[in-house]
């Protein structure tokens, strides 16, 4: 009975296990197949051995042949044992190395994970950006097996990308960049990329759905990363790209909300309606705080859309022009702007070879400049320089606020424009006003002149102002009044003879009676040497000659004559305008003047005989020859150019000898 209990229960072993291996086979033999054949083959095995021994011992075997034999029962029994213990030790043996390779996974695993989450812990607890860029290639280098790293970046406004981290290596030298054609597309570029560095790894990353950087990794020779570490990286990659997009998000969320604010504050200016000259350190106050500027400049275009009224804060907000300062723009930025109609950015002076900058700009030691145009309604009506010392400061960020917030200036800027025209006006008024006043309360025409001449100096602000009348055998001009606006050492205040040859633009302003404005940059228009010496000033490089008709005929040349620079200093419209005026209302006083002459000489003229007839005929043949005189000596002096003093002082004489006699027939005359 305690055989049977015995073998019984070596039996119901062997089913339990078997039955035990069968439940684990899906949990301990799921990439071992072949040891769980083995291990259950020799349970089977033990099992059979197990019961055969039971029923051997139960007398089930007595009367078959073989089998009822104890040699053989023993003979079975240890093959059975032998062969059930080999299946299984060979199981084992195959199971345990498999296990230990699949632990070691699993820990390599645990390892790896641990590694991504710290690696994205870090990504998503950093407070620099930029920093990650040093810290995670360097840890992703140390946690799976790179030798080093390098990250190539690209910036909005460009079209490569360029090394800005490198983590020990030498595959990549910082700077080196890498550019992006029209046909390229990011695939294009990171293979190309990676066979030139021969990078083993490489991951992308995205903003906005655009690749803005690219990480490069390399490791020994001959190294290739494995699958999971591969789905590692890719993971480490996206949670990077989405913290990239976050900041993105957050930094153009609080962009446009500063914009918001700063365009408030523009607006509240705008609405306290006062000029730019009394805006000015609010405006470059402002800017300051909203880009950096250290420098700020505003180019007022005038009326006339040739010059610009400079209104300049430089460092520490101290004024350098405030009161509108025509400077000339011909070459410098601010005129680059206005024909392009499109912003400038220059982030480094020093490298970018732009040398059209004005000097005001690079005198204040401005490393970085913006240059962005006011429009409204169309049309450029003034221009914005903001500089700062250091070079790179200005960003597109930057350049986009000053754009929007310079489109909210438009309004002020054209009103400053309209309100400076309409000052000018009442200023030309008030003079026209008042020079009606001095012409009803005068009684001689050289106070006329004079007065004229003053207010032409004190409203229009030119270098010169001279106001000449003709003899009456028009060939010579008397200066009657001269006004500078500064003292000159050579200004001719002498009579100067009226010819083609020596004074040709005075010369078809008197004959055509119509006034002509010179621009001494233009050939077709700039005076010549003498008739500039004579009739203006030496080194002038505009001038403006009207005509002073009475009754259709030029009896007077009003002279304006301007040292500034074209581009700094013409003669608008309105000055053009108010300087015809002028011109009317003295030929207006000549014409009435000459009138009440000849009203009161009237009734005391005697009737001429005969002989005094006879002698006007001789005066008048006297004068032909005269006039002939004069005409060689202006031909003499043109032929023969610059004389010594010796030939002008005889020269002098003999025009002094002949204005004697032009006198003394005058008075015969009279």
């Amino acid at each position: 009975m305690s055989q049977f209990i015995l073998d019984f229960f070596f039996a119901f072993i062997f089913v339990t296990l078997t039955i035990l291996l069968m439940r684990i086979k899906d949990r301990a033999f799921v990439e071992n197949k072949e040891s769980y054949r083995y291990a259950a083959s020799g349970i089977i095995v033990l099992f059979l051995v197990s019961v055969m021994r039971l029923l051997s011992h139960q007398q089930v075997f007595v009367g078959i042949p073989f089998l009822s034999e104890p040699v053989c029962q023993d003979l079975i029994e240890v093959i059975g044992i032998v062969a059930g213990m080999t299946l299984m030790l060979a199981g084992v043996s195959i199971w345990l190395p498999i296990k230990k390779r699949r632990t070691g996974e699993l820990e390599a695993e645990i390892l790896r994970n641990s590694s991504v989450q710290k690696i994205e812990w870090e990504i998503k607890s950093a407070d620099k950006i930029s920093r990650l860029f040093e810290t995670v290639p360097a840890q992703i280098c140390d946690k799976f097996g790179f030798v080093g790293s390098a990250v190539f970046m690209k910036r909005s406004d460009t079209d490569y990308f360029a090394c800005r981290y490198t983590h020990n290596t030498e595959f990549a030298v910082f700077g080196r960049r890498f550019y992006q054609s029209g046909s390229d597309n990011d695939c294009d570029i990171l293979n190309r990329a990676a066979k030139i560095l021969k990078a083993d790894y490489c991951f992308p990353l995205q903003i906005n759905n655009k690749m803005r950087a690219t990480i490069f990794f390399r490791g020994e020779k001959n190294f290739k990363p494995e699958s999971d570490d591969i789905l590692a990286l890719d993971r480490i990659g996206r949670s990077f790209s989405e913290r990239l997009n976050r900041e993105y998000l957050s930094l153009k969320q609080s962009f446009y909300e500063n914009n918001w604010l700063y365009l408030s504050q523009v607006k509240r200016l705008i609405a306290r309606r006062i000029d730019i000259k009394g805006s000015l350190h609010d405006l470059s106050s402002l800017y300051r705080h909203a880009v950096g500027a250290e420098y700020f400049s505003l180019a007022v275009l005038d009326k006339s859309r040739h010059n610009m009224r400079r209104y300049t804060s430089g460092i520490n907000r101290r004024i350098l022009l405030e009161d509108g300062v025509r400077l000339p723009i011909e070459g410098t930025q601010i005129a680059t702007v206005i024909n392009s109609r499109q912003s400038m950015l220059v982030r480094d002076v020093t490298r970018s070879g732009n040398t059209g900058l004005d000097s005001l700009l690079l005198s204040c030691g401005q490393a970085s400049v913006m240059v962005v145009p006011i429009i409204n309604y169309g049309r450029v009506i003034g221009c914005l320089t903001l500089g700062h010392s250091r070079p790179g400061h200005f960003t597109r960020r930057a350049l986009l606020r000053t754009e929007m917030m310079a489109a909210a200036m438009a309004p002020a800027v054209e009103s400053a424009v309209l309100r400076t025209s309409i000052f000018e006006r009442d200023r030309y008024l008030g003079a026209l006003s008042a020079f009606d006043t001095i012409i009803e309360n005068s009684s001689d025409i050289n106070s006329v002149l004079t007065a004229a001449a003053d207010l032409l100096m004190d409203n229009i602000r030119t270098t010169l102002v001279r106001i000449s009348m003709i003899d009456p055998d028009r060939a010579r001009l008397h200066t009657k009044a001269l006004k500078l606006i500064r003292p000159f050492d050579a200004i001719n205040s002498n009579t100067v003879n009226l010819s083609r040859e020596m004074t040709p633009w005075h010369h078809l302003v008197v004959r055509e009676g119509r006034l002509l404005l010179i621009n001494q940059t233009d050939p077709e228009t700039s005076f010549d040497e003498n008739e500039s010496r004579n009739l203006v000033f030496t080194g002038a490089n505009s001038a403006l000659i009207v005509p002073i008709t009475v009754n259709g005929i030029t009896q007077g040349l009003i002279t304006l004559g301007e040292m500034r620079n074209w581009n700094r200093f013409s003669y608008d419209s309105t000055v053009i305008m108010f300087a015809r005026q002028i011109a009317a209302r003295v030929a207006s006083f000549i014409k009435l003047y000459r009138i009440s002459r000849l009203l009161t000489r009237a009734g005391k003229t005697p009737v001429e005989g005969p002989g005094e007839q006879d002698e006007r005929h001789i005066l008048d043949e006297i004068k032909s020859p005269l006039t002939r005189l004069r005409g060689s000596l202006d031909l003499l002096r043109i032929h023969e150019g610059a004389m010594n003093s010796g030939s002008d002082k005889v020269f002098a004489t003999i025009e002094e000898s002949a204005d004697q006699i032009a006198t003394l027939l005058k008075g015969e005359a009279k």
